[in-house]
Protein backbone atom coordinates (compact mmCIF):
# COMPACT_ATOMS: atom_id res chain seq x y z
CA UNK A 1 0.00 0.00 0.00
CA UNK A 2 3.29 2.39 0.87
CA UNK A 3 4.31 1.67 -2.46
CA UNK A 4 1.21 2.60 -4.54
CA UNK A 5 0.70 5.76 -2.51
CA UNK A 6 4.13 6.86 -3.22
CA UNK A 7 3.29 6.20 -7.09
CA UNK A 8 -0.28 7.76 -6.87
CA UNK A 9 1.66 11.02 -5.05
CA UNK A 10 3.70 11.57 -7.77
CA UNK A 11 6.85 10.20 -6.00
CA UNK A 12 7.80 7.62 -8.72
CA UNK A 13 9.93 7.45 -10.59
CA UNK A 14 11.91 10.95 -8.85
CA UNK A 15 12.46 9.08 -5.27
CA UNK A 16 14.48 6.54 -5.03
CA UNK A 17 12.69 3.98 -2.67
CA UNK A 18 15.08 1.99 -0.06
CA UNK A 19 12.91 -0.97 1.59
CA UNK A 20 13.83 -2.20 5.06
CA UNK A 21 13.61 -5.94 6.73
CA UNK A 22 14.27 -6.25 10.36
CA UNK A 23 15.54 -9.12 12.51
CA UNK A 24 18.14 -10.65 9.94
CA UNK A 25 19.73 -12.50 12.67
CA UNK A 26 16.04 -14.74 12.99
CA UNK A 27 15.95 -15.61 9.11
CA UNK A 28 16.23 -19.16 8.12
CA UNK A 29 17.71 -19.74 4.44
CA UNK A 30 13.76 -20.52 3.14
CA UNK A 31 12.92 -17.12 4.85
CA UNK A 32 15.81 -15.27 2.80
CA UNK A 33 15.19 -17.05 -0.39
CA UNK A 34 10.79 -15.61 -0.27
CA UNK A 35 12.42 -12.03 0.49
CA UNK A 36 14.48 -12.06 -2.89
CA UNK A 37 10.97 -12.89 -4.29
CA UNK A 38 9.65 -9.92 -2.35
CA UNK A 39 12.35 -7.72 -3.19
CA UNK A 40 11.55 -8.82 -7.02
CA UNK A 41 7.97 -8.11 -6.94
CA UNK A 42 8.66 -4.66 -5.39
CA UNK A 43 10.60 -3.72 -8.08
CA UNK A 44 8.13 -4.55 -10.33
CA UNK A 45 5.78 -2.86 -8.99
CA UNK A 46 7.46 0.56 -8.49
CA UNK A 47 11.02 0.61 -10.47
CA UNK A 48 12.45 3.63 -8.26
CA UNK A 49 12.55 0.72 -5.47
CA UNK A 50 16.31 0.18 -5.07
CA UNK A 51 16.39 -2.13 -2.91
CA UNK A 52 15.81 -4.30 -0.22
CA UNK A 53 18.01 -4.24 2.98
CA UNK A 54 18.09 -6.93 5.81
CA UNK A 55 19.13 -5.76 9.39
CA UNK A 56 19.85 -6.90 12.41
CA UNK A 57 19.29 -5.08 15.26
CA UNK A 58 20.68 -7.09 17.81
CA UNK A 59 24.02 -8.11 15.36
CA UNK A 60 24.28 -4.71 13.51
CA UNK A 61 24.65 -7.02 10.13
CA UNK A 62 23.77 -5.10 7.27
CA UNK A 63 23.75 -1.24 8.78
CA UNK A 64 27.01 -0.64 7.42
CA UNK A 65 25.79 -1.52 3.37
CA UNK A 66 22.56 0.34 4.14
CA UNK A 67 24.07 3.55 5.49
CA UNK A 68 26.25 3.77 2.82
CA UNK A 69 23.17 3.31 0.10
CA UNK A 70 21.70 5.64 1.94
CA UNK A 71 24.23 8.28 1.85
CA UNK A 72 24.96 8.52 -1.71
CA UNK A 73 21.23 8.12 -2.94
CA UNK A 74 21.18 11.84 -0.49
CA UNK A 75 23.83 13.29 -2.26
CA UNK A 76 22.75 12.15 -5.73
CA UNK A 77 19.20 13.60 -4.98
CA UNK A 78 18.46 16.94 -5.92
CA UNK A 79 16.40 18.54 -3.17
CA UNK A 80 13.27 19.94 -4.77
CA UNK A 81 12.74 22.45 -1.77
CA UNK A 82 15.66 24.50 0.00
CA UNK A 83 15.08 25.77 3.29
CA UNK A 84 17.21 27.85 5.10
CA UNK A 85 19.37 26.27 8.16
CA UNK A 86 16.88 27.96 10.72
CA UNK A 87 14.36 25.88 10.26
CA UNK A 88 17.03 22.86 11.48
CA UNK A 89 17.23 24.53 14.26
CA UNK A 90 13.70 25.66 15.28
CA UNK A 91 13.24 21.58 14.30
CA UNK A 92 15.83 20.75 17.11
CA UNK A 93 14.78 23.23 19.76
CA UNK A 94 11.13 21.52 18.95
CA UNK A 95 12.51 17.75 20.00
CA UNK A 96 14.15 19.45 22.60
CA UNK A 97 10.99 20.94 24.10
CA UNK A 98 8.67 17.79 23.53
CA UNK A 99 10.49 16.00 26.06
CA UNK A 100 8.59 18.04 28.42
CA UNK A 101 5.26 19.09 27.25
CA UNK A 102 3.19 17.54 24.09
CA UNK A 103 2.20 21.74 23.05
CA UNK A 104 2.66 25.76 23.20
CA UNK A 105 0.33 27.75 22.16
CA UNK A 106 1.04 30.57 18.74
CA UNK A 107 2.57 33.27 20.51
CA UNK A 108 5.30 31.16 22.26
CA UNK A 109 6.33 29.24 19.22
CA UNK A 110 6.21 32.60 17.42
CA UNK A 111 8.56 33.76 20.32
CA UNK A 112 10.87 31.02 19.94
CA UNK A 113 11.14 31.04 15.96
CA UNK A 114 12.14 34.83 16.39
CA UNK A 115 15.24 33.48 18.33
CA UNK A 116 16.61 31.64 15.68
CA UNK A 117 16.33 34.66 13.09
CA UNK A 118 12.38 33.50 11.99
CA UNK A 119 11.18 37.28 12.31
CA UNK A 120 8.49 37.60 9.77
CA UNK A 121 4.82 36.60 10.00
CA UNK A 122 5.14 34.91 6.37
CA UNK A 123 8.29 33.28 6.67
CA UNK A 124 7.00 31.78 10.32
CA UNK A 125 3.72 30.32 8.40
CA UNK A 126 5.77 29.10 5.83
CA UNK A 127 8.19 26.81 8.10
CA UNK A 128 5.43 25.86 10.45
CA UNK A 129 3.62 24.33 7.59
CA UNK A 130 7.06 22.76 5.95
CA UNK A 131 7.54 21.35 9.58
CA UNK A 132 3.65 19.93 9.39
CA UNK A 133 4.08 18.23 6.74
CA UNK A 134 7.20 16.66 7.52
CA UNK A 135 5.83 15.29 10.68
CA UNK A 136 7.49 17.09 12.80
CA UNK A 137 4.91 19.44 14.33
CA UNK A 138 1.03 18.56 14.04
CA UNK A 139 -0.72 22.37 13.27
CA UNK A 140 -3.64 23.38 11.77
CA UNK A 141 -3.98 26.55 9.77
CA UNK A 142 -7.86 26.73 10.18
CA UNK A 143 -10.24 29.48 12.45
CA UNK A 144 -10.27 27.83 15.74
CA UNK A 145 -6.78 24.96 15.65
CA UNK A 146 -4.26 27.47 14.74
CA UNK A 147 -3.33 28.84 18.40
CA UNK A 148 -2.11 25.58 19.16
CA UNK A 149 1.43 23.84 18.18
CA UNK A 150 1.64 19.85 18.79
CA UNK A 151 5.32 19.49 19.21
CA UNK A 152 5.05 15.61 19.30
CA UNK A 153 2.74 13.86 17.04
CA UNK A 154 3.45 10.54 17.30
CA UNK A 155 2.29 10.83 21.37
CA UNK A 156 -0.84 13.01 20.15
CA UNK A 157 -1.77 9.43 17.64
CA UNK A 158 -1.24 7.37 20.49
CA UNK A 159 -3.52 9.27 22.34
CA UNK A 160 -6.22 10.06 19.81
CA UNK A 161 -5.95 5.87 18.42
CA UNK A 162 -7.16 5.09 22.09
CA UNK A 163 -10.75 7.41 21.59
CA UNK A 164 -11.33 4.27 18.71
CA UNK A 165 -9.68 1.55 20.18
CA UNK A 166 -11.32 -1.66 20.74
CA UNK A 167 -10.73 -1.21 24.17
CA UNK A 168 -12.53 1.74 24.53
CA UNK A 169 -17.17 0.89 24.81
CA UNK A 170 -19.32 3.58 23.17
CA UNK A 171 -22.83 3.93 24.01
CA UNK A 172 -25.24 4.43 21.46
CA UNK A 173 -21.92 5.45 19.12
CA UNK A 174 -21.44 8.12 21.85
CA UNK A 175 -18.19 8.66 23.72
CA UNK A 176 -18.99 11.07 27.28
CA UNK A 177 -16.37 13.58 28.20
CA UNK A 178 -16.19 12.47 31.42
CA UNK A 179 -14.92 8.73 30.38
CA UNK A 180 -11.69 10.98 28.43
CA UNK A 181 -9.41 10.58 31.81
CA UNK A 182 -10.11 7.29 32.18
CA UNK A 183 -9.15 6.31 28.40
CA UNK A 184 -6.10 8.50 28.95
CA UNK A 185 -4.66 7.71 31.94
CA UNK A 186 -1.90 5.66 30.67
CA UNK A 187 -0.60 9.07 29.70
CA UNK A 188 1.78 11.12 31.80
CA UNK A 189 0.26 14.31 29.73
CA UNK A 190 -3.83 14.84 29.23
CA UNK A 191 -4.99 16.23 26.40
CA UNK A 192 -8.34 17.24 27.43
CA UNK A 193 -7.57 20.82 27.79
CA UNK A 194 -6.06 20.84 24.22
CA UNK A 195 -9.36 18.90 22.71
CA UNK A 196 -11.55 21.41 24.02
CA UNK A 197 -10.10 25.02 22.89
CA UNK A 198 -9.17 22.74 19.30
CA UNK A 199 -12.11 20.93 18.92
CA UNK A 200 -10.01 18.00 18.32
CA UNK A 201 -12.59 16.15 19.56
Amino acid sequence: DSLRTIKMLGGYPFSPVLLVGTHLDECEKKGLQYVEKLNKRFKSLLPSVKKLYLLSTTTGKGFDEFQNELFELACKHEMIQKVPGFYLSVARMIASEKQTRVYMNWEEYKTLALKYGVDEESQILTMTQLLNDSGTVVWFNQHGLRDIVILDPQLLANIMSCVVSFKTTWKGGILPHSALPIIWKEFSLSLIHISEPTRLL
